[in-house]
């Protein structure tokens, strides 16, 4: 997974007058790393990382369907239906289809209990086992603008702290303290537009 860099950041600012000089590039691609793409990946409930591998043992809802707490899910490689410590079941492949943009496992077979059909995930505590990969081989190029734009909004938050923003201009345009000082209207844009891509990538569903 290639994520965005401190350069991607800086290139973004252009014209604000932030450079390694006022924050440096390691700060930055922490930032990056260890908050900007978990907030991401938790806001949308889907993994960045690079078609990763998981278990999981899910809670099945007595229907025809199941839905995985990771996604995009690429492929499920192992179902089965644990009744105790000692005894499971494996469920076939060929018995489901996957949505995987939504993270969704369905049966293919219809449950009726007039037909006395059992359903396929049937209600438990944690009795379904599931192996399966899920993640981005590349990052979409919508939610790779939305990590810079929310790394360039933690940047100027910490411009605006260490010195009020700074004595800066562009074109002899100066920039106007608001609620949250310096760069406060600039942070507030930089919010929207990434959350306005973030919810194109929401499911709708309940985590599980």
């Amino acid at each position: 997974m290639a994520l965005p860099t401190a350069t991607d950041v800086y290139e973004y600012l252009e014209g604000f007058g932030i450079d390694n000089t006022d924050i440096s590039s390691q700060w930055i691609d922490k930032r990056i790393t260890n908050n900007v793409v978990p907030y991401i990946e938790e806001t949308i409930r889907q993994s960045l990382d690079s078609e990763t591998e998981y278990e999981e043992y899910l809670s099945g809802n007595g229907n025809d369907t199941l839905v995985l707490s990771r996604r995009p899910v690429i492929a499920v490689l192992s179902l089965r239906l644990v009744q105790t410590l000692e005894i499971e079941y494996s469920i076939s492949l060929t018995a489901i289809e996957l949505i995987a943009a939504a993270g969704i496992i369905k049966s293919i077979r219809s449950f009726d209990t007039a037909l006395y059909q059992r359903p396929l995930f049937p209600r438990g505590n944690k009795n379904i086992y599931v192996s399966y990969t899920a993640g981005y081989a590349t990052i979409p190029n919508d939610l790779n603008d939305a990590i810079i734009m929310l790394a360039a909004e933690m940047a100027l938050s910490l411009k605006a702290n260490r010195t009020g923003g700074g004595n800066l201009s562009v074109q002899n345009w100066n920039r106007q303290w608001g609620d949250m000082g310096k760069y406060t209207h600039i942070r507030n844009d930089l919010k929207r537009q990434a959350h306005s891509i973030l919810k194109r990538y929401f499911t709708g569903v309940a985590s599980t």
